[in-house]
């Protein structure tokens, strides 16, 4: 246990390189470190300034991507209240990992209990990209067959009819609405979306009006669900632009792309200059 603890504390703060052979080490002792990923997490959920109050801390996103990769369903509930944390928090302490990985985090370690998901989809005081990460995943259970269609349709339209649109962001939340149904296919929805255009809720921005939805939805050209089982960290992680080659760098070039690095999150959170209100990294950005 005591050379997990190494690895833990190399996988602790951020220092510009990609710690591949920490991570090789927690991936290959799996039993050993399984603890103290999910110990990282209730540390968190505890006491989050350890992760909002030092941009270079990393080990709990570290340990989502591992417990992941484990298949550790009781990580599970400790993501759940993680990702319920204020919106501001979550951010910080997820950037990215919201949109681009969140909804395979959930999915790699889901418990069955579905409640959860929900709670998380239906909270108005939650992040917004969170919520529709998890939902996505509702998605791939229901191909999975863990749900049924009828009861996934079903909720769609809970959501569509019980929420009222006081915010702004609630009406944003049907695009992931939209986008679930025309991900997943669900022809069965497509005059709950019309209604949705009738009434003024989708923002066209998202899929253009309602007969481009349509030819959308019967395009045969069409990736499909992007919800997945995380296999592997080191290729999920270490492309990631923060991540810096420093074999043979000075440790002042080293400092100096780690700044660039930080500017570069802050240019990507910033309001986007199209002036849509969004940020960047969510509107224009390429």
């Amino acid at each position: 246990m005591g050379h997990m603890h190494k690895v833990i504390n190399e996988l602790r703060y951020y220092n510009g390189k990609f710690p591949r052979k920490a991570l090789e080490r927690a991936m290959q002792g799996k039993d050993e470190v399984t603890p103290l990923l999910l110990k990282a997490l209730d540390e968190v959920l505890e006491d989050p300034a350890i992760a909002t109050e030092d941009e270079d801390y990393m080990l709990h996103v570290y340990a989502l991507y591992l417990l992941a990769q484990f298949r550790e369903q009781r990580a599970f509930p400790k993501i759940i209240e993680l990702i319920s944390l204020p919106p501001g928090d979550v951010e910080f302490m997820l950037g990215d990992t919201i949109t681009e990985s969140l909804q395979n985090i959930l999915y790699s370690t889901y418990n069955g209990d579905l409640s959860l998901l929900e709670g998380v989809i239906e909270n108005p005081d939650v992040e917004l990209y969170t919520r529709g990460s998890t939902l996505d995943v509702l998605g791939q259970l229901c191909l999975d067959g863990e749900i049924s269609k009828e009861y996934l349709l079903a909720y769609l339209r809970k959501l569509i009819d019980e929420r009222t649109y006081d915010e702004e962001w609630e009406k944003d939340f049907n695009g992931f609405i939209q986008d679930m149904v025309y991900e997943y296919r669900l022809f069965d929805m497509l005059e709950d979306i019309r209604s949705l255009y009738d009434e003024g809720q989708v923002d066209p921005a998202n899929f253009g009006d309602f007969d481009e939805y349509l030819s959308l939805m019967q395009a045969e050209d069409h990736d499909g669900p992007r919800v997945r089982h995380i296999d592997d960290v080191i290729e999920e992680m270490h492309w990631w632009a923060s991540f810096q080659d420093t074999e043979g760098m000075s440790e002042e070039q080293i400092i100096a792309n780690q700044s660039v690095a930080r500017l570069e999150k802050l240019r990507r959170n910033a309001p986007c200059p199209c002036g849509s209100g969004k940020k960047y990294k969510r509107c224009c950005m390429p």
